[in-house]
């Protein structure tokens, strides 16, 4: 078997950090491997105040090419998203949604009958006033179905954050690496709580 999973580190204290699965996959990695994803759920309190940063770091099915799957994950995560929002507290989704969070038009040669896993997110499936944050300009993610050439390997931007309404966007930054060390870029954020009106 293959052990590998998701982790988070801060410099700030957690009251809890959960691993929350989602539904399986149906599907097996080359008939073999079994697919298990999820979300790890990490709560940061907020001093004087009985609300909390909530924190699901995701990673969503990957080469799940009729998007089925992504789909039931996705509706699991909101349901969970919605309910601490509704708590009051801040709530903040981020990882590899492997889903196009945004339109791209990089140049590449990528076979279109390699690119089967790639599909848009759904924007319309989001809460009212909830939002999506990716930098726009530079990828986050490369096909994997030859080694990497820039301006010849598909890529697009799939990771990225989804916040509640009384969070508010500071800025949102793709850190490009030339994708020496993964086949995905990593996406730094900052985010502060959103005034009352």
């Amino acid at each position: 078997h293959v052990d590998n999973g998701m982790s988070l580190y801060s410099r700030l204290a957690t009251t809890s950090c959960q691993a929350v699965p989602f539904k399986p996959d149906a599907n097996f990695i080359c008939g073999i491997l079994k697919k298990h994803y999820g979300s790890l759920c990490s709560r940061f309190p907020i001093s004087g105040s009985q609300q909390a940063w909530v924190v699901f770091n995701i990673h969503l099915s990957a080469f799940d090419t009729a998007g089925h799957a992504r789909q039931v994950q996705l509706d699991e995560l909101l349901q969970l998203a919605k309910h601490e929002y509704a708590l009051g507290n801040y709530v903040l989704i981020a990882g590899d949604w492997n889903m196009r969070l945004t339109p791209t038009n990089f140049p590449h040669e990528t076979d279109p009958k390699k690119l089967l896993w790639a599909s848009d997110f759904p924007h319309t499936a989001l809460p009212p006033d909830w939002q999506v944050a990716c930098a726009i300009g530079v990828p986050t993610v490369r096909s994997l179905n030859t080694a990497y050439v820039d301006g010849q390997t598909y890529t697009a931007i799939v990771d990225g954050f989804v916040y509640s309404p009384n969070v508010k966007l500071e800025k949102v930054e793709t850190k490009d690496m030339g994708f020496d060390y993964s086949d995905h870029h990593p996406v730094e954020a900052e985010f502060s709580v959103r005034p009352r009106a």
